[in-house]
């Protein structure tokens, strides 16, 4: 078993090298990588799971499944890109069963090298945010804290209600929940934040209103406090948010007109001064996800605007090289288990 066990790490390593290297300097991660790899994931987890680990082929179904889920809601809430997501099943299929944690009885536990992975890649964004406010390369003015502050609030209210609720409906089916542990009740509460805050449709206040209405009859039938039900789950809302703050200061570069390439997206400020434009084919305001990367007849309608206008340069949401952080959370999650056997 150990034989195999150490070619599924050269796999990996080989894996980590490849895709890193072309998503660094190529902001791309190739379909014909991936599709070679995984010929290689597939080979080896028949062997693998075939002849030395019956036992866990449930677990690694159970898990793959997750991590294929994972993949699939950040592909289409436009938050990865496609080759992250496809590199994410892969390495959801590449990690051995025999190395899963196990957390409250059960094995399904490899969501967490996705959350490990997000967290390394939200924590290089704020700590090179923090570097170039410290340098002078980036500043924050009282206008962007004023307008961030009144965003933050709203965004705080909005995670808050629907946590609140989802904490209600935990009360009251304790059944359901209870293989549950803390810190995984934690990551979703994070994902409801998340998820609420991309979508128009949670954010309109009659909803709002309606499912604050609706949980705070039952919290008071319930006679269950607010803060009674896992108020760190708040302090941990609230401090990521103020982390966004942070880093989306640092999350722009400028780039000549020239340069614009497609697949780039623009800042929502540099979309907003093209809006009133008598230039045909303009991008929309941007929404800062991949709905808004720039199509090639969108940049020529840019450079038209942009020489009418004389403008050199526009602002575009910096490309994250976010390979290696995925691939970096399976080995943190690897050193966990090894950590706790």
């Amino acid at each position: 078993m150990e034989s195999i066990e150490i070619i599924y790490g050269i796999i990996f390593i080989f894996l980590l090298v490849k895709t890193s290297i072309s998503d660094i300097k190529e902001g791309m991660i190739y379909n014909k990588d991936i599709i070679f790899f995984l010929i290689l994931t597939v080979t080896i987890d028949v062997l693998y799971y075939a002849i030395y680990d019956r036992k866990m082929i449930i677990w690694f179904f159970g898990n793959f499944a997750i991590v294929a889920l994972i993949s699939l809601v950040l592909f289409f809430s436009n938050s990865f890109a496609g080759g992250d997501c496809k590199l994410l099943i892969l390495l959801g299929g590449l990690y051995p069963a025999r190395f899963y944690l196990m957390y409250n009885g059960n094995y399904l536990t490899l969501y967490l090298a996705v959350g490990i992975a997000v967290l390394l890649g939200y924590g290089y964004l704020v700590i090179d945010s923090v570097y170039k406010l410290i340098i002078g390369d980036n500043k924050i003015s009282g206008k962007y804290v004023a307008n961030y502050i009144i965003s933050f609030f709203k965004s705080f209210t909005v995670s808050s209600i629907y946590i609140y609720a989802f904490s209600i409906i935990m009360y009251l089916l304790p059944n359901y929940f209870s293989f549950i542990g803390q810190w995984t009740m934690r990551g979703i509460c994070i994902l409801i934040s998340y998820i609420v805050n991309r979508r128009k449709l949670f954010r309109k206040w009659h909803l709002l209103s309606i499912v604050f209405f609706v949980f705070f009859i039952a919290s008071v039938i319930l006679k269950v406090s607010f803060l009674s039900l896992n108020w760190e789950n708040y302090i941990i809302v609230l401090v990521l948010l103020l982390c966004q703050m942070i880093s989306k200061n640092g999350s722009y570069e400028k780039v000549e007109i020239s340069k614009l390439k497609k697949g780039m997206i623009l800042s929502s400020y540099s979309s907003i001064l093209m809006q009133n434009s008598r230039v045909r084919g303009l991008p929309q305001i941007s929404t800062e996800d991949l709905k808004s990367r720039l199509t090639d007849d969108e940049i020529e309608s840019i450079k038209r605007w942009a020489k009418s206008r004389k403008i050199e340069y526009v602002s575009i949401v910096k490309k994250i090289p976010f390979a290696i952080f995925l691939e970096l959370g399976f080995v943190g999650y690897f050193i966990i288990w090894s950590l706790l056997i």
